[in-house]
């Protein structure tokens, strides 16, 4: 019996011991701010045939620009399809794919979208995917972050690859909030593309939360996913979504706390032996906004009945541009975090490690007696990053902060110059020498100490000229565009006339960016890559 107990003791202290360990998860630090004036210089456009047989024509950077389909400033992008032009039947509607020239092998993404493209005949993405010569798709996988058809309003993420991807273990409602897309005779929880009772290439795919997409999203101002791919540490992809203005706050700060955010309406499992990382490989970030394609045309009659009656959707994208008045994106922030060791890890730590605590800084040194004040040495830092915390990165965009000038030392002889705002008062120095033969000195004045690490405060110096990516001069501030409120969707399909002219449209959202200003990004050169995939 006595050990019996011993033993429940040993297994209750090893679970409080277990319980003050935080979980493992990788922490994130900011890696990259895609929205601004330079947002295009960062993309490839692909400009070839659409792969998911879209009524496209995919331009590139110039054609956009001359279009009026792309526009950046400091805190919004807008892309779109043409939204005004009548399409001959020969020809396709201009619109857009981007691709990102870096490629990732983890990290947290961030998007903050005010508005995302939706309308009878239109289906729009935000994804990653990963492809070269020798690995065409899905080799390297698939990631779906933001995808959506038609009229929808909750979202859709998925994953597709080869076989070897099942998700069959994963359970809704624990695992995440929502539930599975269902497939042809069961739930799409396998990833692959070929993959039995699921539709062709459907992989596997999870609902969104309510009013994740669509107008209703649109309605309420947009909303923020962060899409988290951690193939090392936790070994998952989990994604995350907030309406307008309900974002964390550690969020906002750029220091995401992701064990604070609660359940993921999203999750997948990147663990051997159900579905082994190696799936997914140097990902890029892509931007779509396709028109009709295999998975639009899958749902057109069940989703735009009052249209699919009179026409096909080919038809309805050609000669009625009035009905595309809400084909664009309008993107306020694209974060990208990376995975980062803790301060003084060990050879043997992962990312995996916990985000460290900050402690609480050290208390001020007892001030001493005043002494004649020392110049700083030229080139030293002005501050020390606290314990557990990383120095933070300078934007190479950015100014870095001026450094303060040195104080003079005193003088022999002369009294110390006046404190510094930061400076703390001290007892005062040693009387100095009678300055006659007889008669006392009067008392010296008190000189400033400074704080550990920090310098006088000086005048700002002369700001730097700020250059862009490219090595560029960057252009004066431009002020961001609005976007234009999009007019009255129509009744009845009745009052759809074929348009004769672009009058009747709303105004463009932000106004496209004039090419002076940046240089134009590379095109994509032609490749493969992936199909759609037919939605039940």
């Amino acid at each position: 019996a006595g050990r019996r107990q011993g033993a429940s003791l040993l297994l209750a202290a090893c679970a409080v011991l277990a319980a003050s360990f935080p979980s493992a998860a990788a922490w994130y630090v900011h890696s990259e701010s895609y929205v601004g004036k330079d947002f295009f210089t960062k993309w490839t456009f692909f400009n070839t045939q659409d792969p998911s047989k879209g009524h496209v024509e995919y331009v590139d950077y110039p054609g956009a620009v001359a279009s009026k389909l792309v526009g950046a400033s400091d805190d919004e992008v807008f892309m779109s399809a043409d939204m005004h032009s009548v399409v001959d039947t020969k020809k396709s509607r201009r619109s857009l794919r981007l691709q990102s020239t870096k490629t990732y092998g983890a990290g947290l993404f961030v998007i903050k979208v005010k508005h995302v493209p939706t309308g009878c005949g239109v289906w729009p993405a935000f994804w990653m995917y990963g492809e070269d010569s020798d690995h065409k798709w899905p080799a390297w996988g698939e990631y779906d972050i933001i995808e959506g058809v038609h009229k929808a309003t909750v979202v859709r993420t998925a994953l597709h690859t080869n076989s070897g991807c099942d998700q069959s273990g994963v359970i809704a409602g624990k695992d995440f909030s929502t539930t599975w897309t269902k497939g042809d005779t069961k739930n799409a929880d396998n990833c692959d593309v070929k993959a039995q009772g699921q539709f062709k290439n459907q992989g596997c795919s999870q609902e969104g939360p309510a009013a994740s997409f669509g107008a209703e999203l649109n309605l309420k101002g947009g909303g923020t996913w962060a899409a988290e791919w951690d193939p090392a540490a936790g070994g998952h992809f989990r994604t995350w979504f907030w309406p307008d203005g309900s974002e964390p706050e550690d969020l906002r700060r750029k220091e995401p706390e992701i064990s604070s955010w609660g359940k993921p309406y999203s999750y997948f499992t990147l663990k051997a032996p159900a579905c082994s990382p190696s799936h997914f490989q140097n990902l890029r970030l892509v931007f779509t906004l396709n028109l009709c394609g295999d998975l639009a045309e899958v749902h057109y009659n069940e989703s735009c009945p009052e249209f699919a009656k009179r026409m096909s959707c080919q038809e309805l994208i050609q000669k009625h541009p009035e009905t595309l008045k809400d084909a664009f994106w309008q993107i306020r922030t694209l974060d990208v975090y990376m995975p980062q060791l803790p301060p003084n890890a060990g050879p043997d730590a992962t990312a995996a490690s916990p985000r460290p605590t900050t402690p609480a800084p050290p208390a001020p040194p007892k001030p001493a007696a005043a002494k004649p004040a020392t110049a700083a040495l030229p080139g030293k830092p002005v501050g020390v990053a606290p314990p557990g915390r990383p120095l933070a990165v300078v934007s190479p965009t950015k100014p870095v902060p001026p450094i303060a000038k040195p104080a003079a030392a005193a003088q022999p002889g002369k009294p110390a110059a006046p404190p510094a705002e930061s400076a703390v008062a001290v007892p005062p120095a040693k009387p100095a020498a009678a300055a006659l033969p007889g008669k006392p000195a009067p008392p010296a004045k008190p000189a400033a100490a400074t704080f550990p690490g920090k310098l006088p405060i000086a005048g700002p110096a002369p700001k730097p000229p700020v250059a862009d990516l490219l090595g560029k001069p960057a252009p004066g501030p431009v002020k961001p565009a609005v976007a234009a409120k999009p007019a009255a969707k129509p009744d009845a399909i009745a009052a759809l006339p074929v348009a004769a002219a672009a009058s009747t449209q709303p105004a463009m959202p932000p106004a496209a960016v004039p090419s002076e200003q940046f240089t134009p990004p590379p095109t994509e050169p032609p490749t493969t890559h992936p199909p759609a995939a037919p939605w039940p």
